[in-house]
């Protein structure tokens, strides 16, 4: 039983700081900054270059939209 409220207890608290995180309005989870666009010697989209392209990037490509 009393491993039923220790745990009932952490995770009550766990709950309990959340909400407060949410009231408090602390900015969203974010994704990363740049993705591809920082990571050093990468020209393309995959470092290894697109041998067999999707659809998508040839009709990019067509149009004139795509670096690659």
């Amino acid at each position: 039983m009393l491993e039923f409220l220790a745990g009932l207890v952490v995770f009550s608290l766990a709950v309990l700081l959340m909400a407060v995180g949410v009231l408090a309005g602390r900015p969203s989870i974010r994704g990363s900054c740049g993705g591809l666009a920082n990571v050093a010697g990468a020209e393309t989209e995959c470092v290894a270059g697109c041998t067999r392209p999707c659809p998508n990037r040839k009709a990019r490509a067509a149009r004139g939209l795509d670096a690659t």
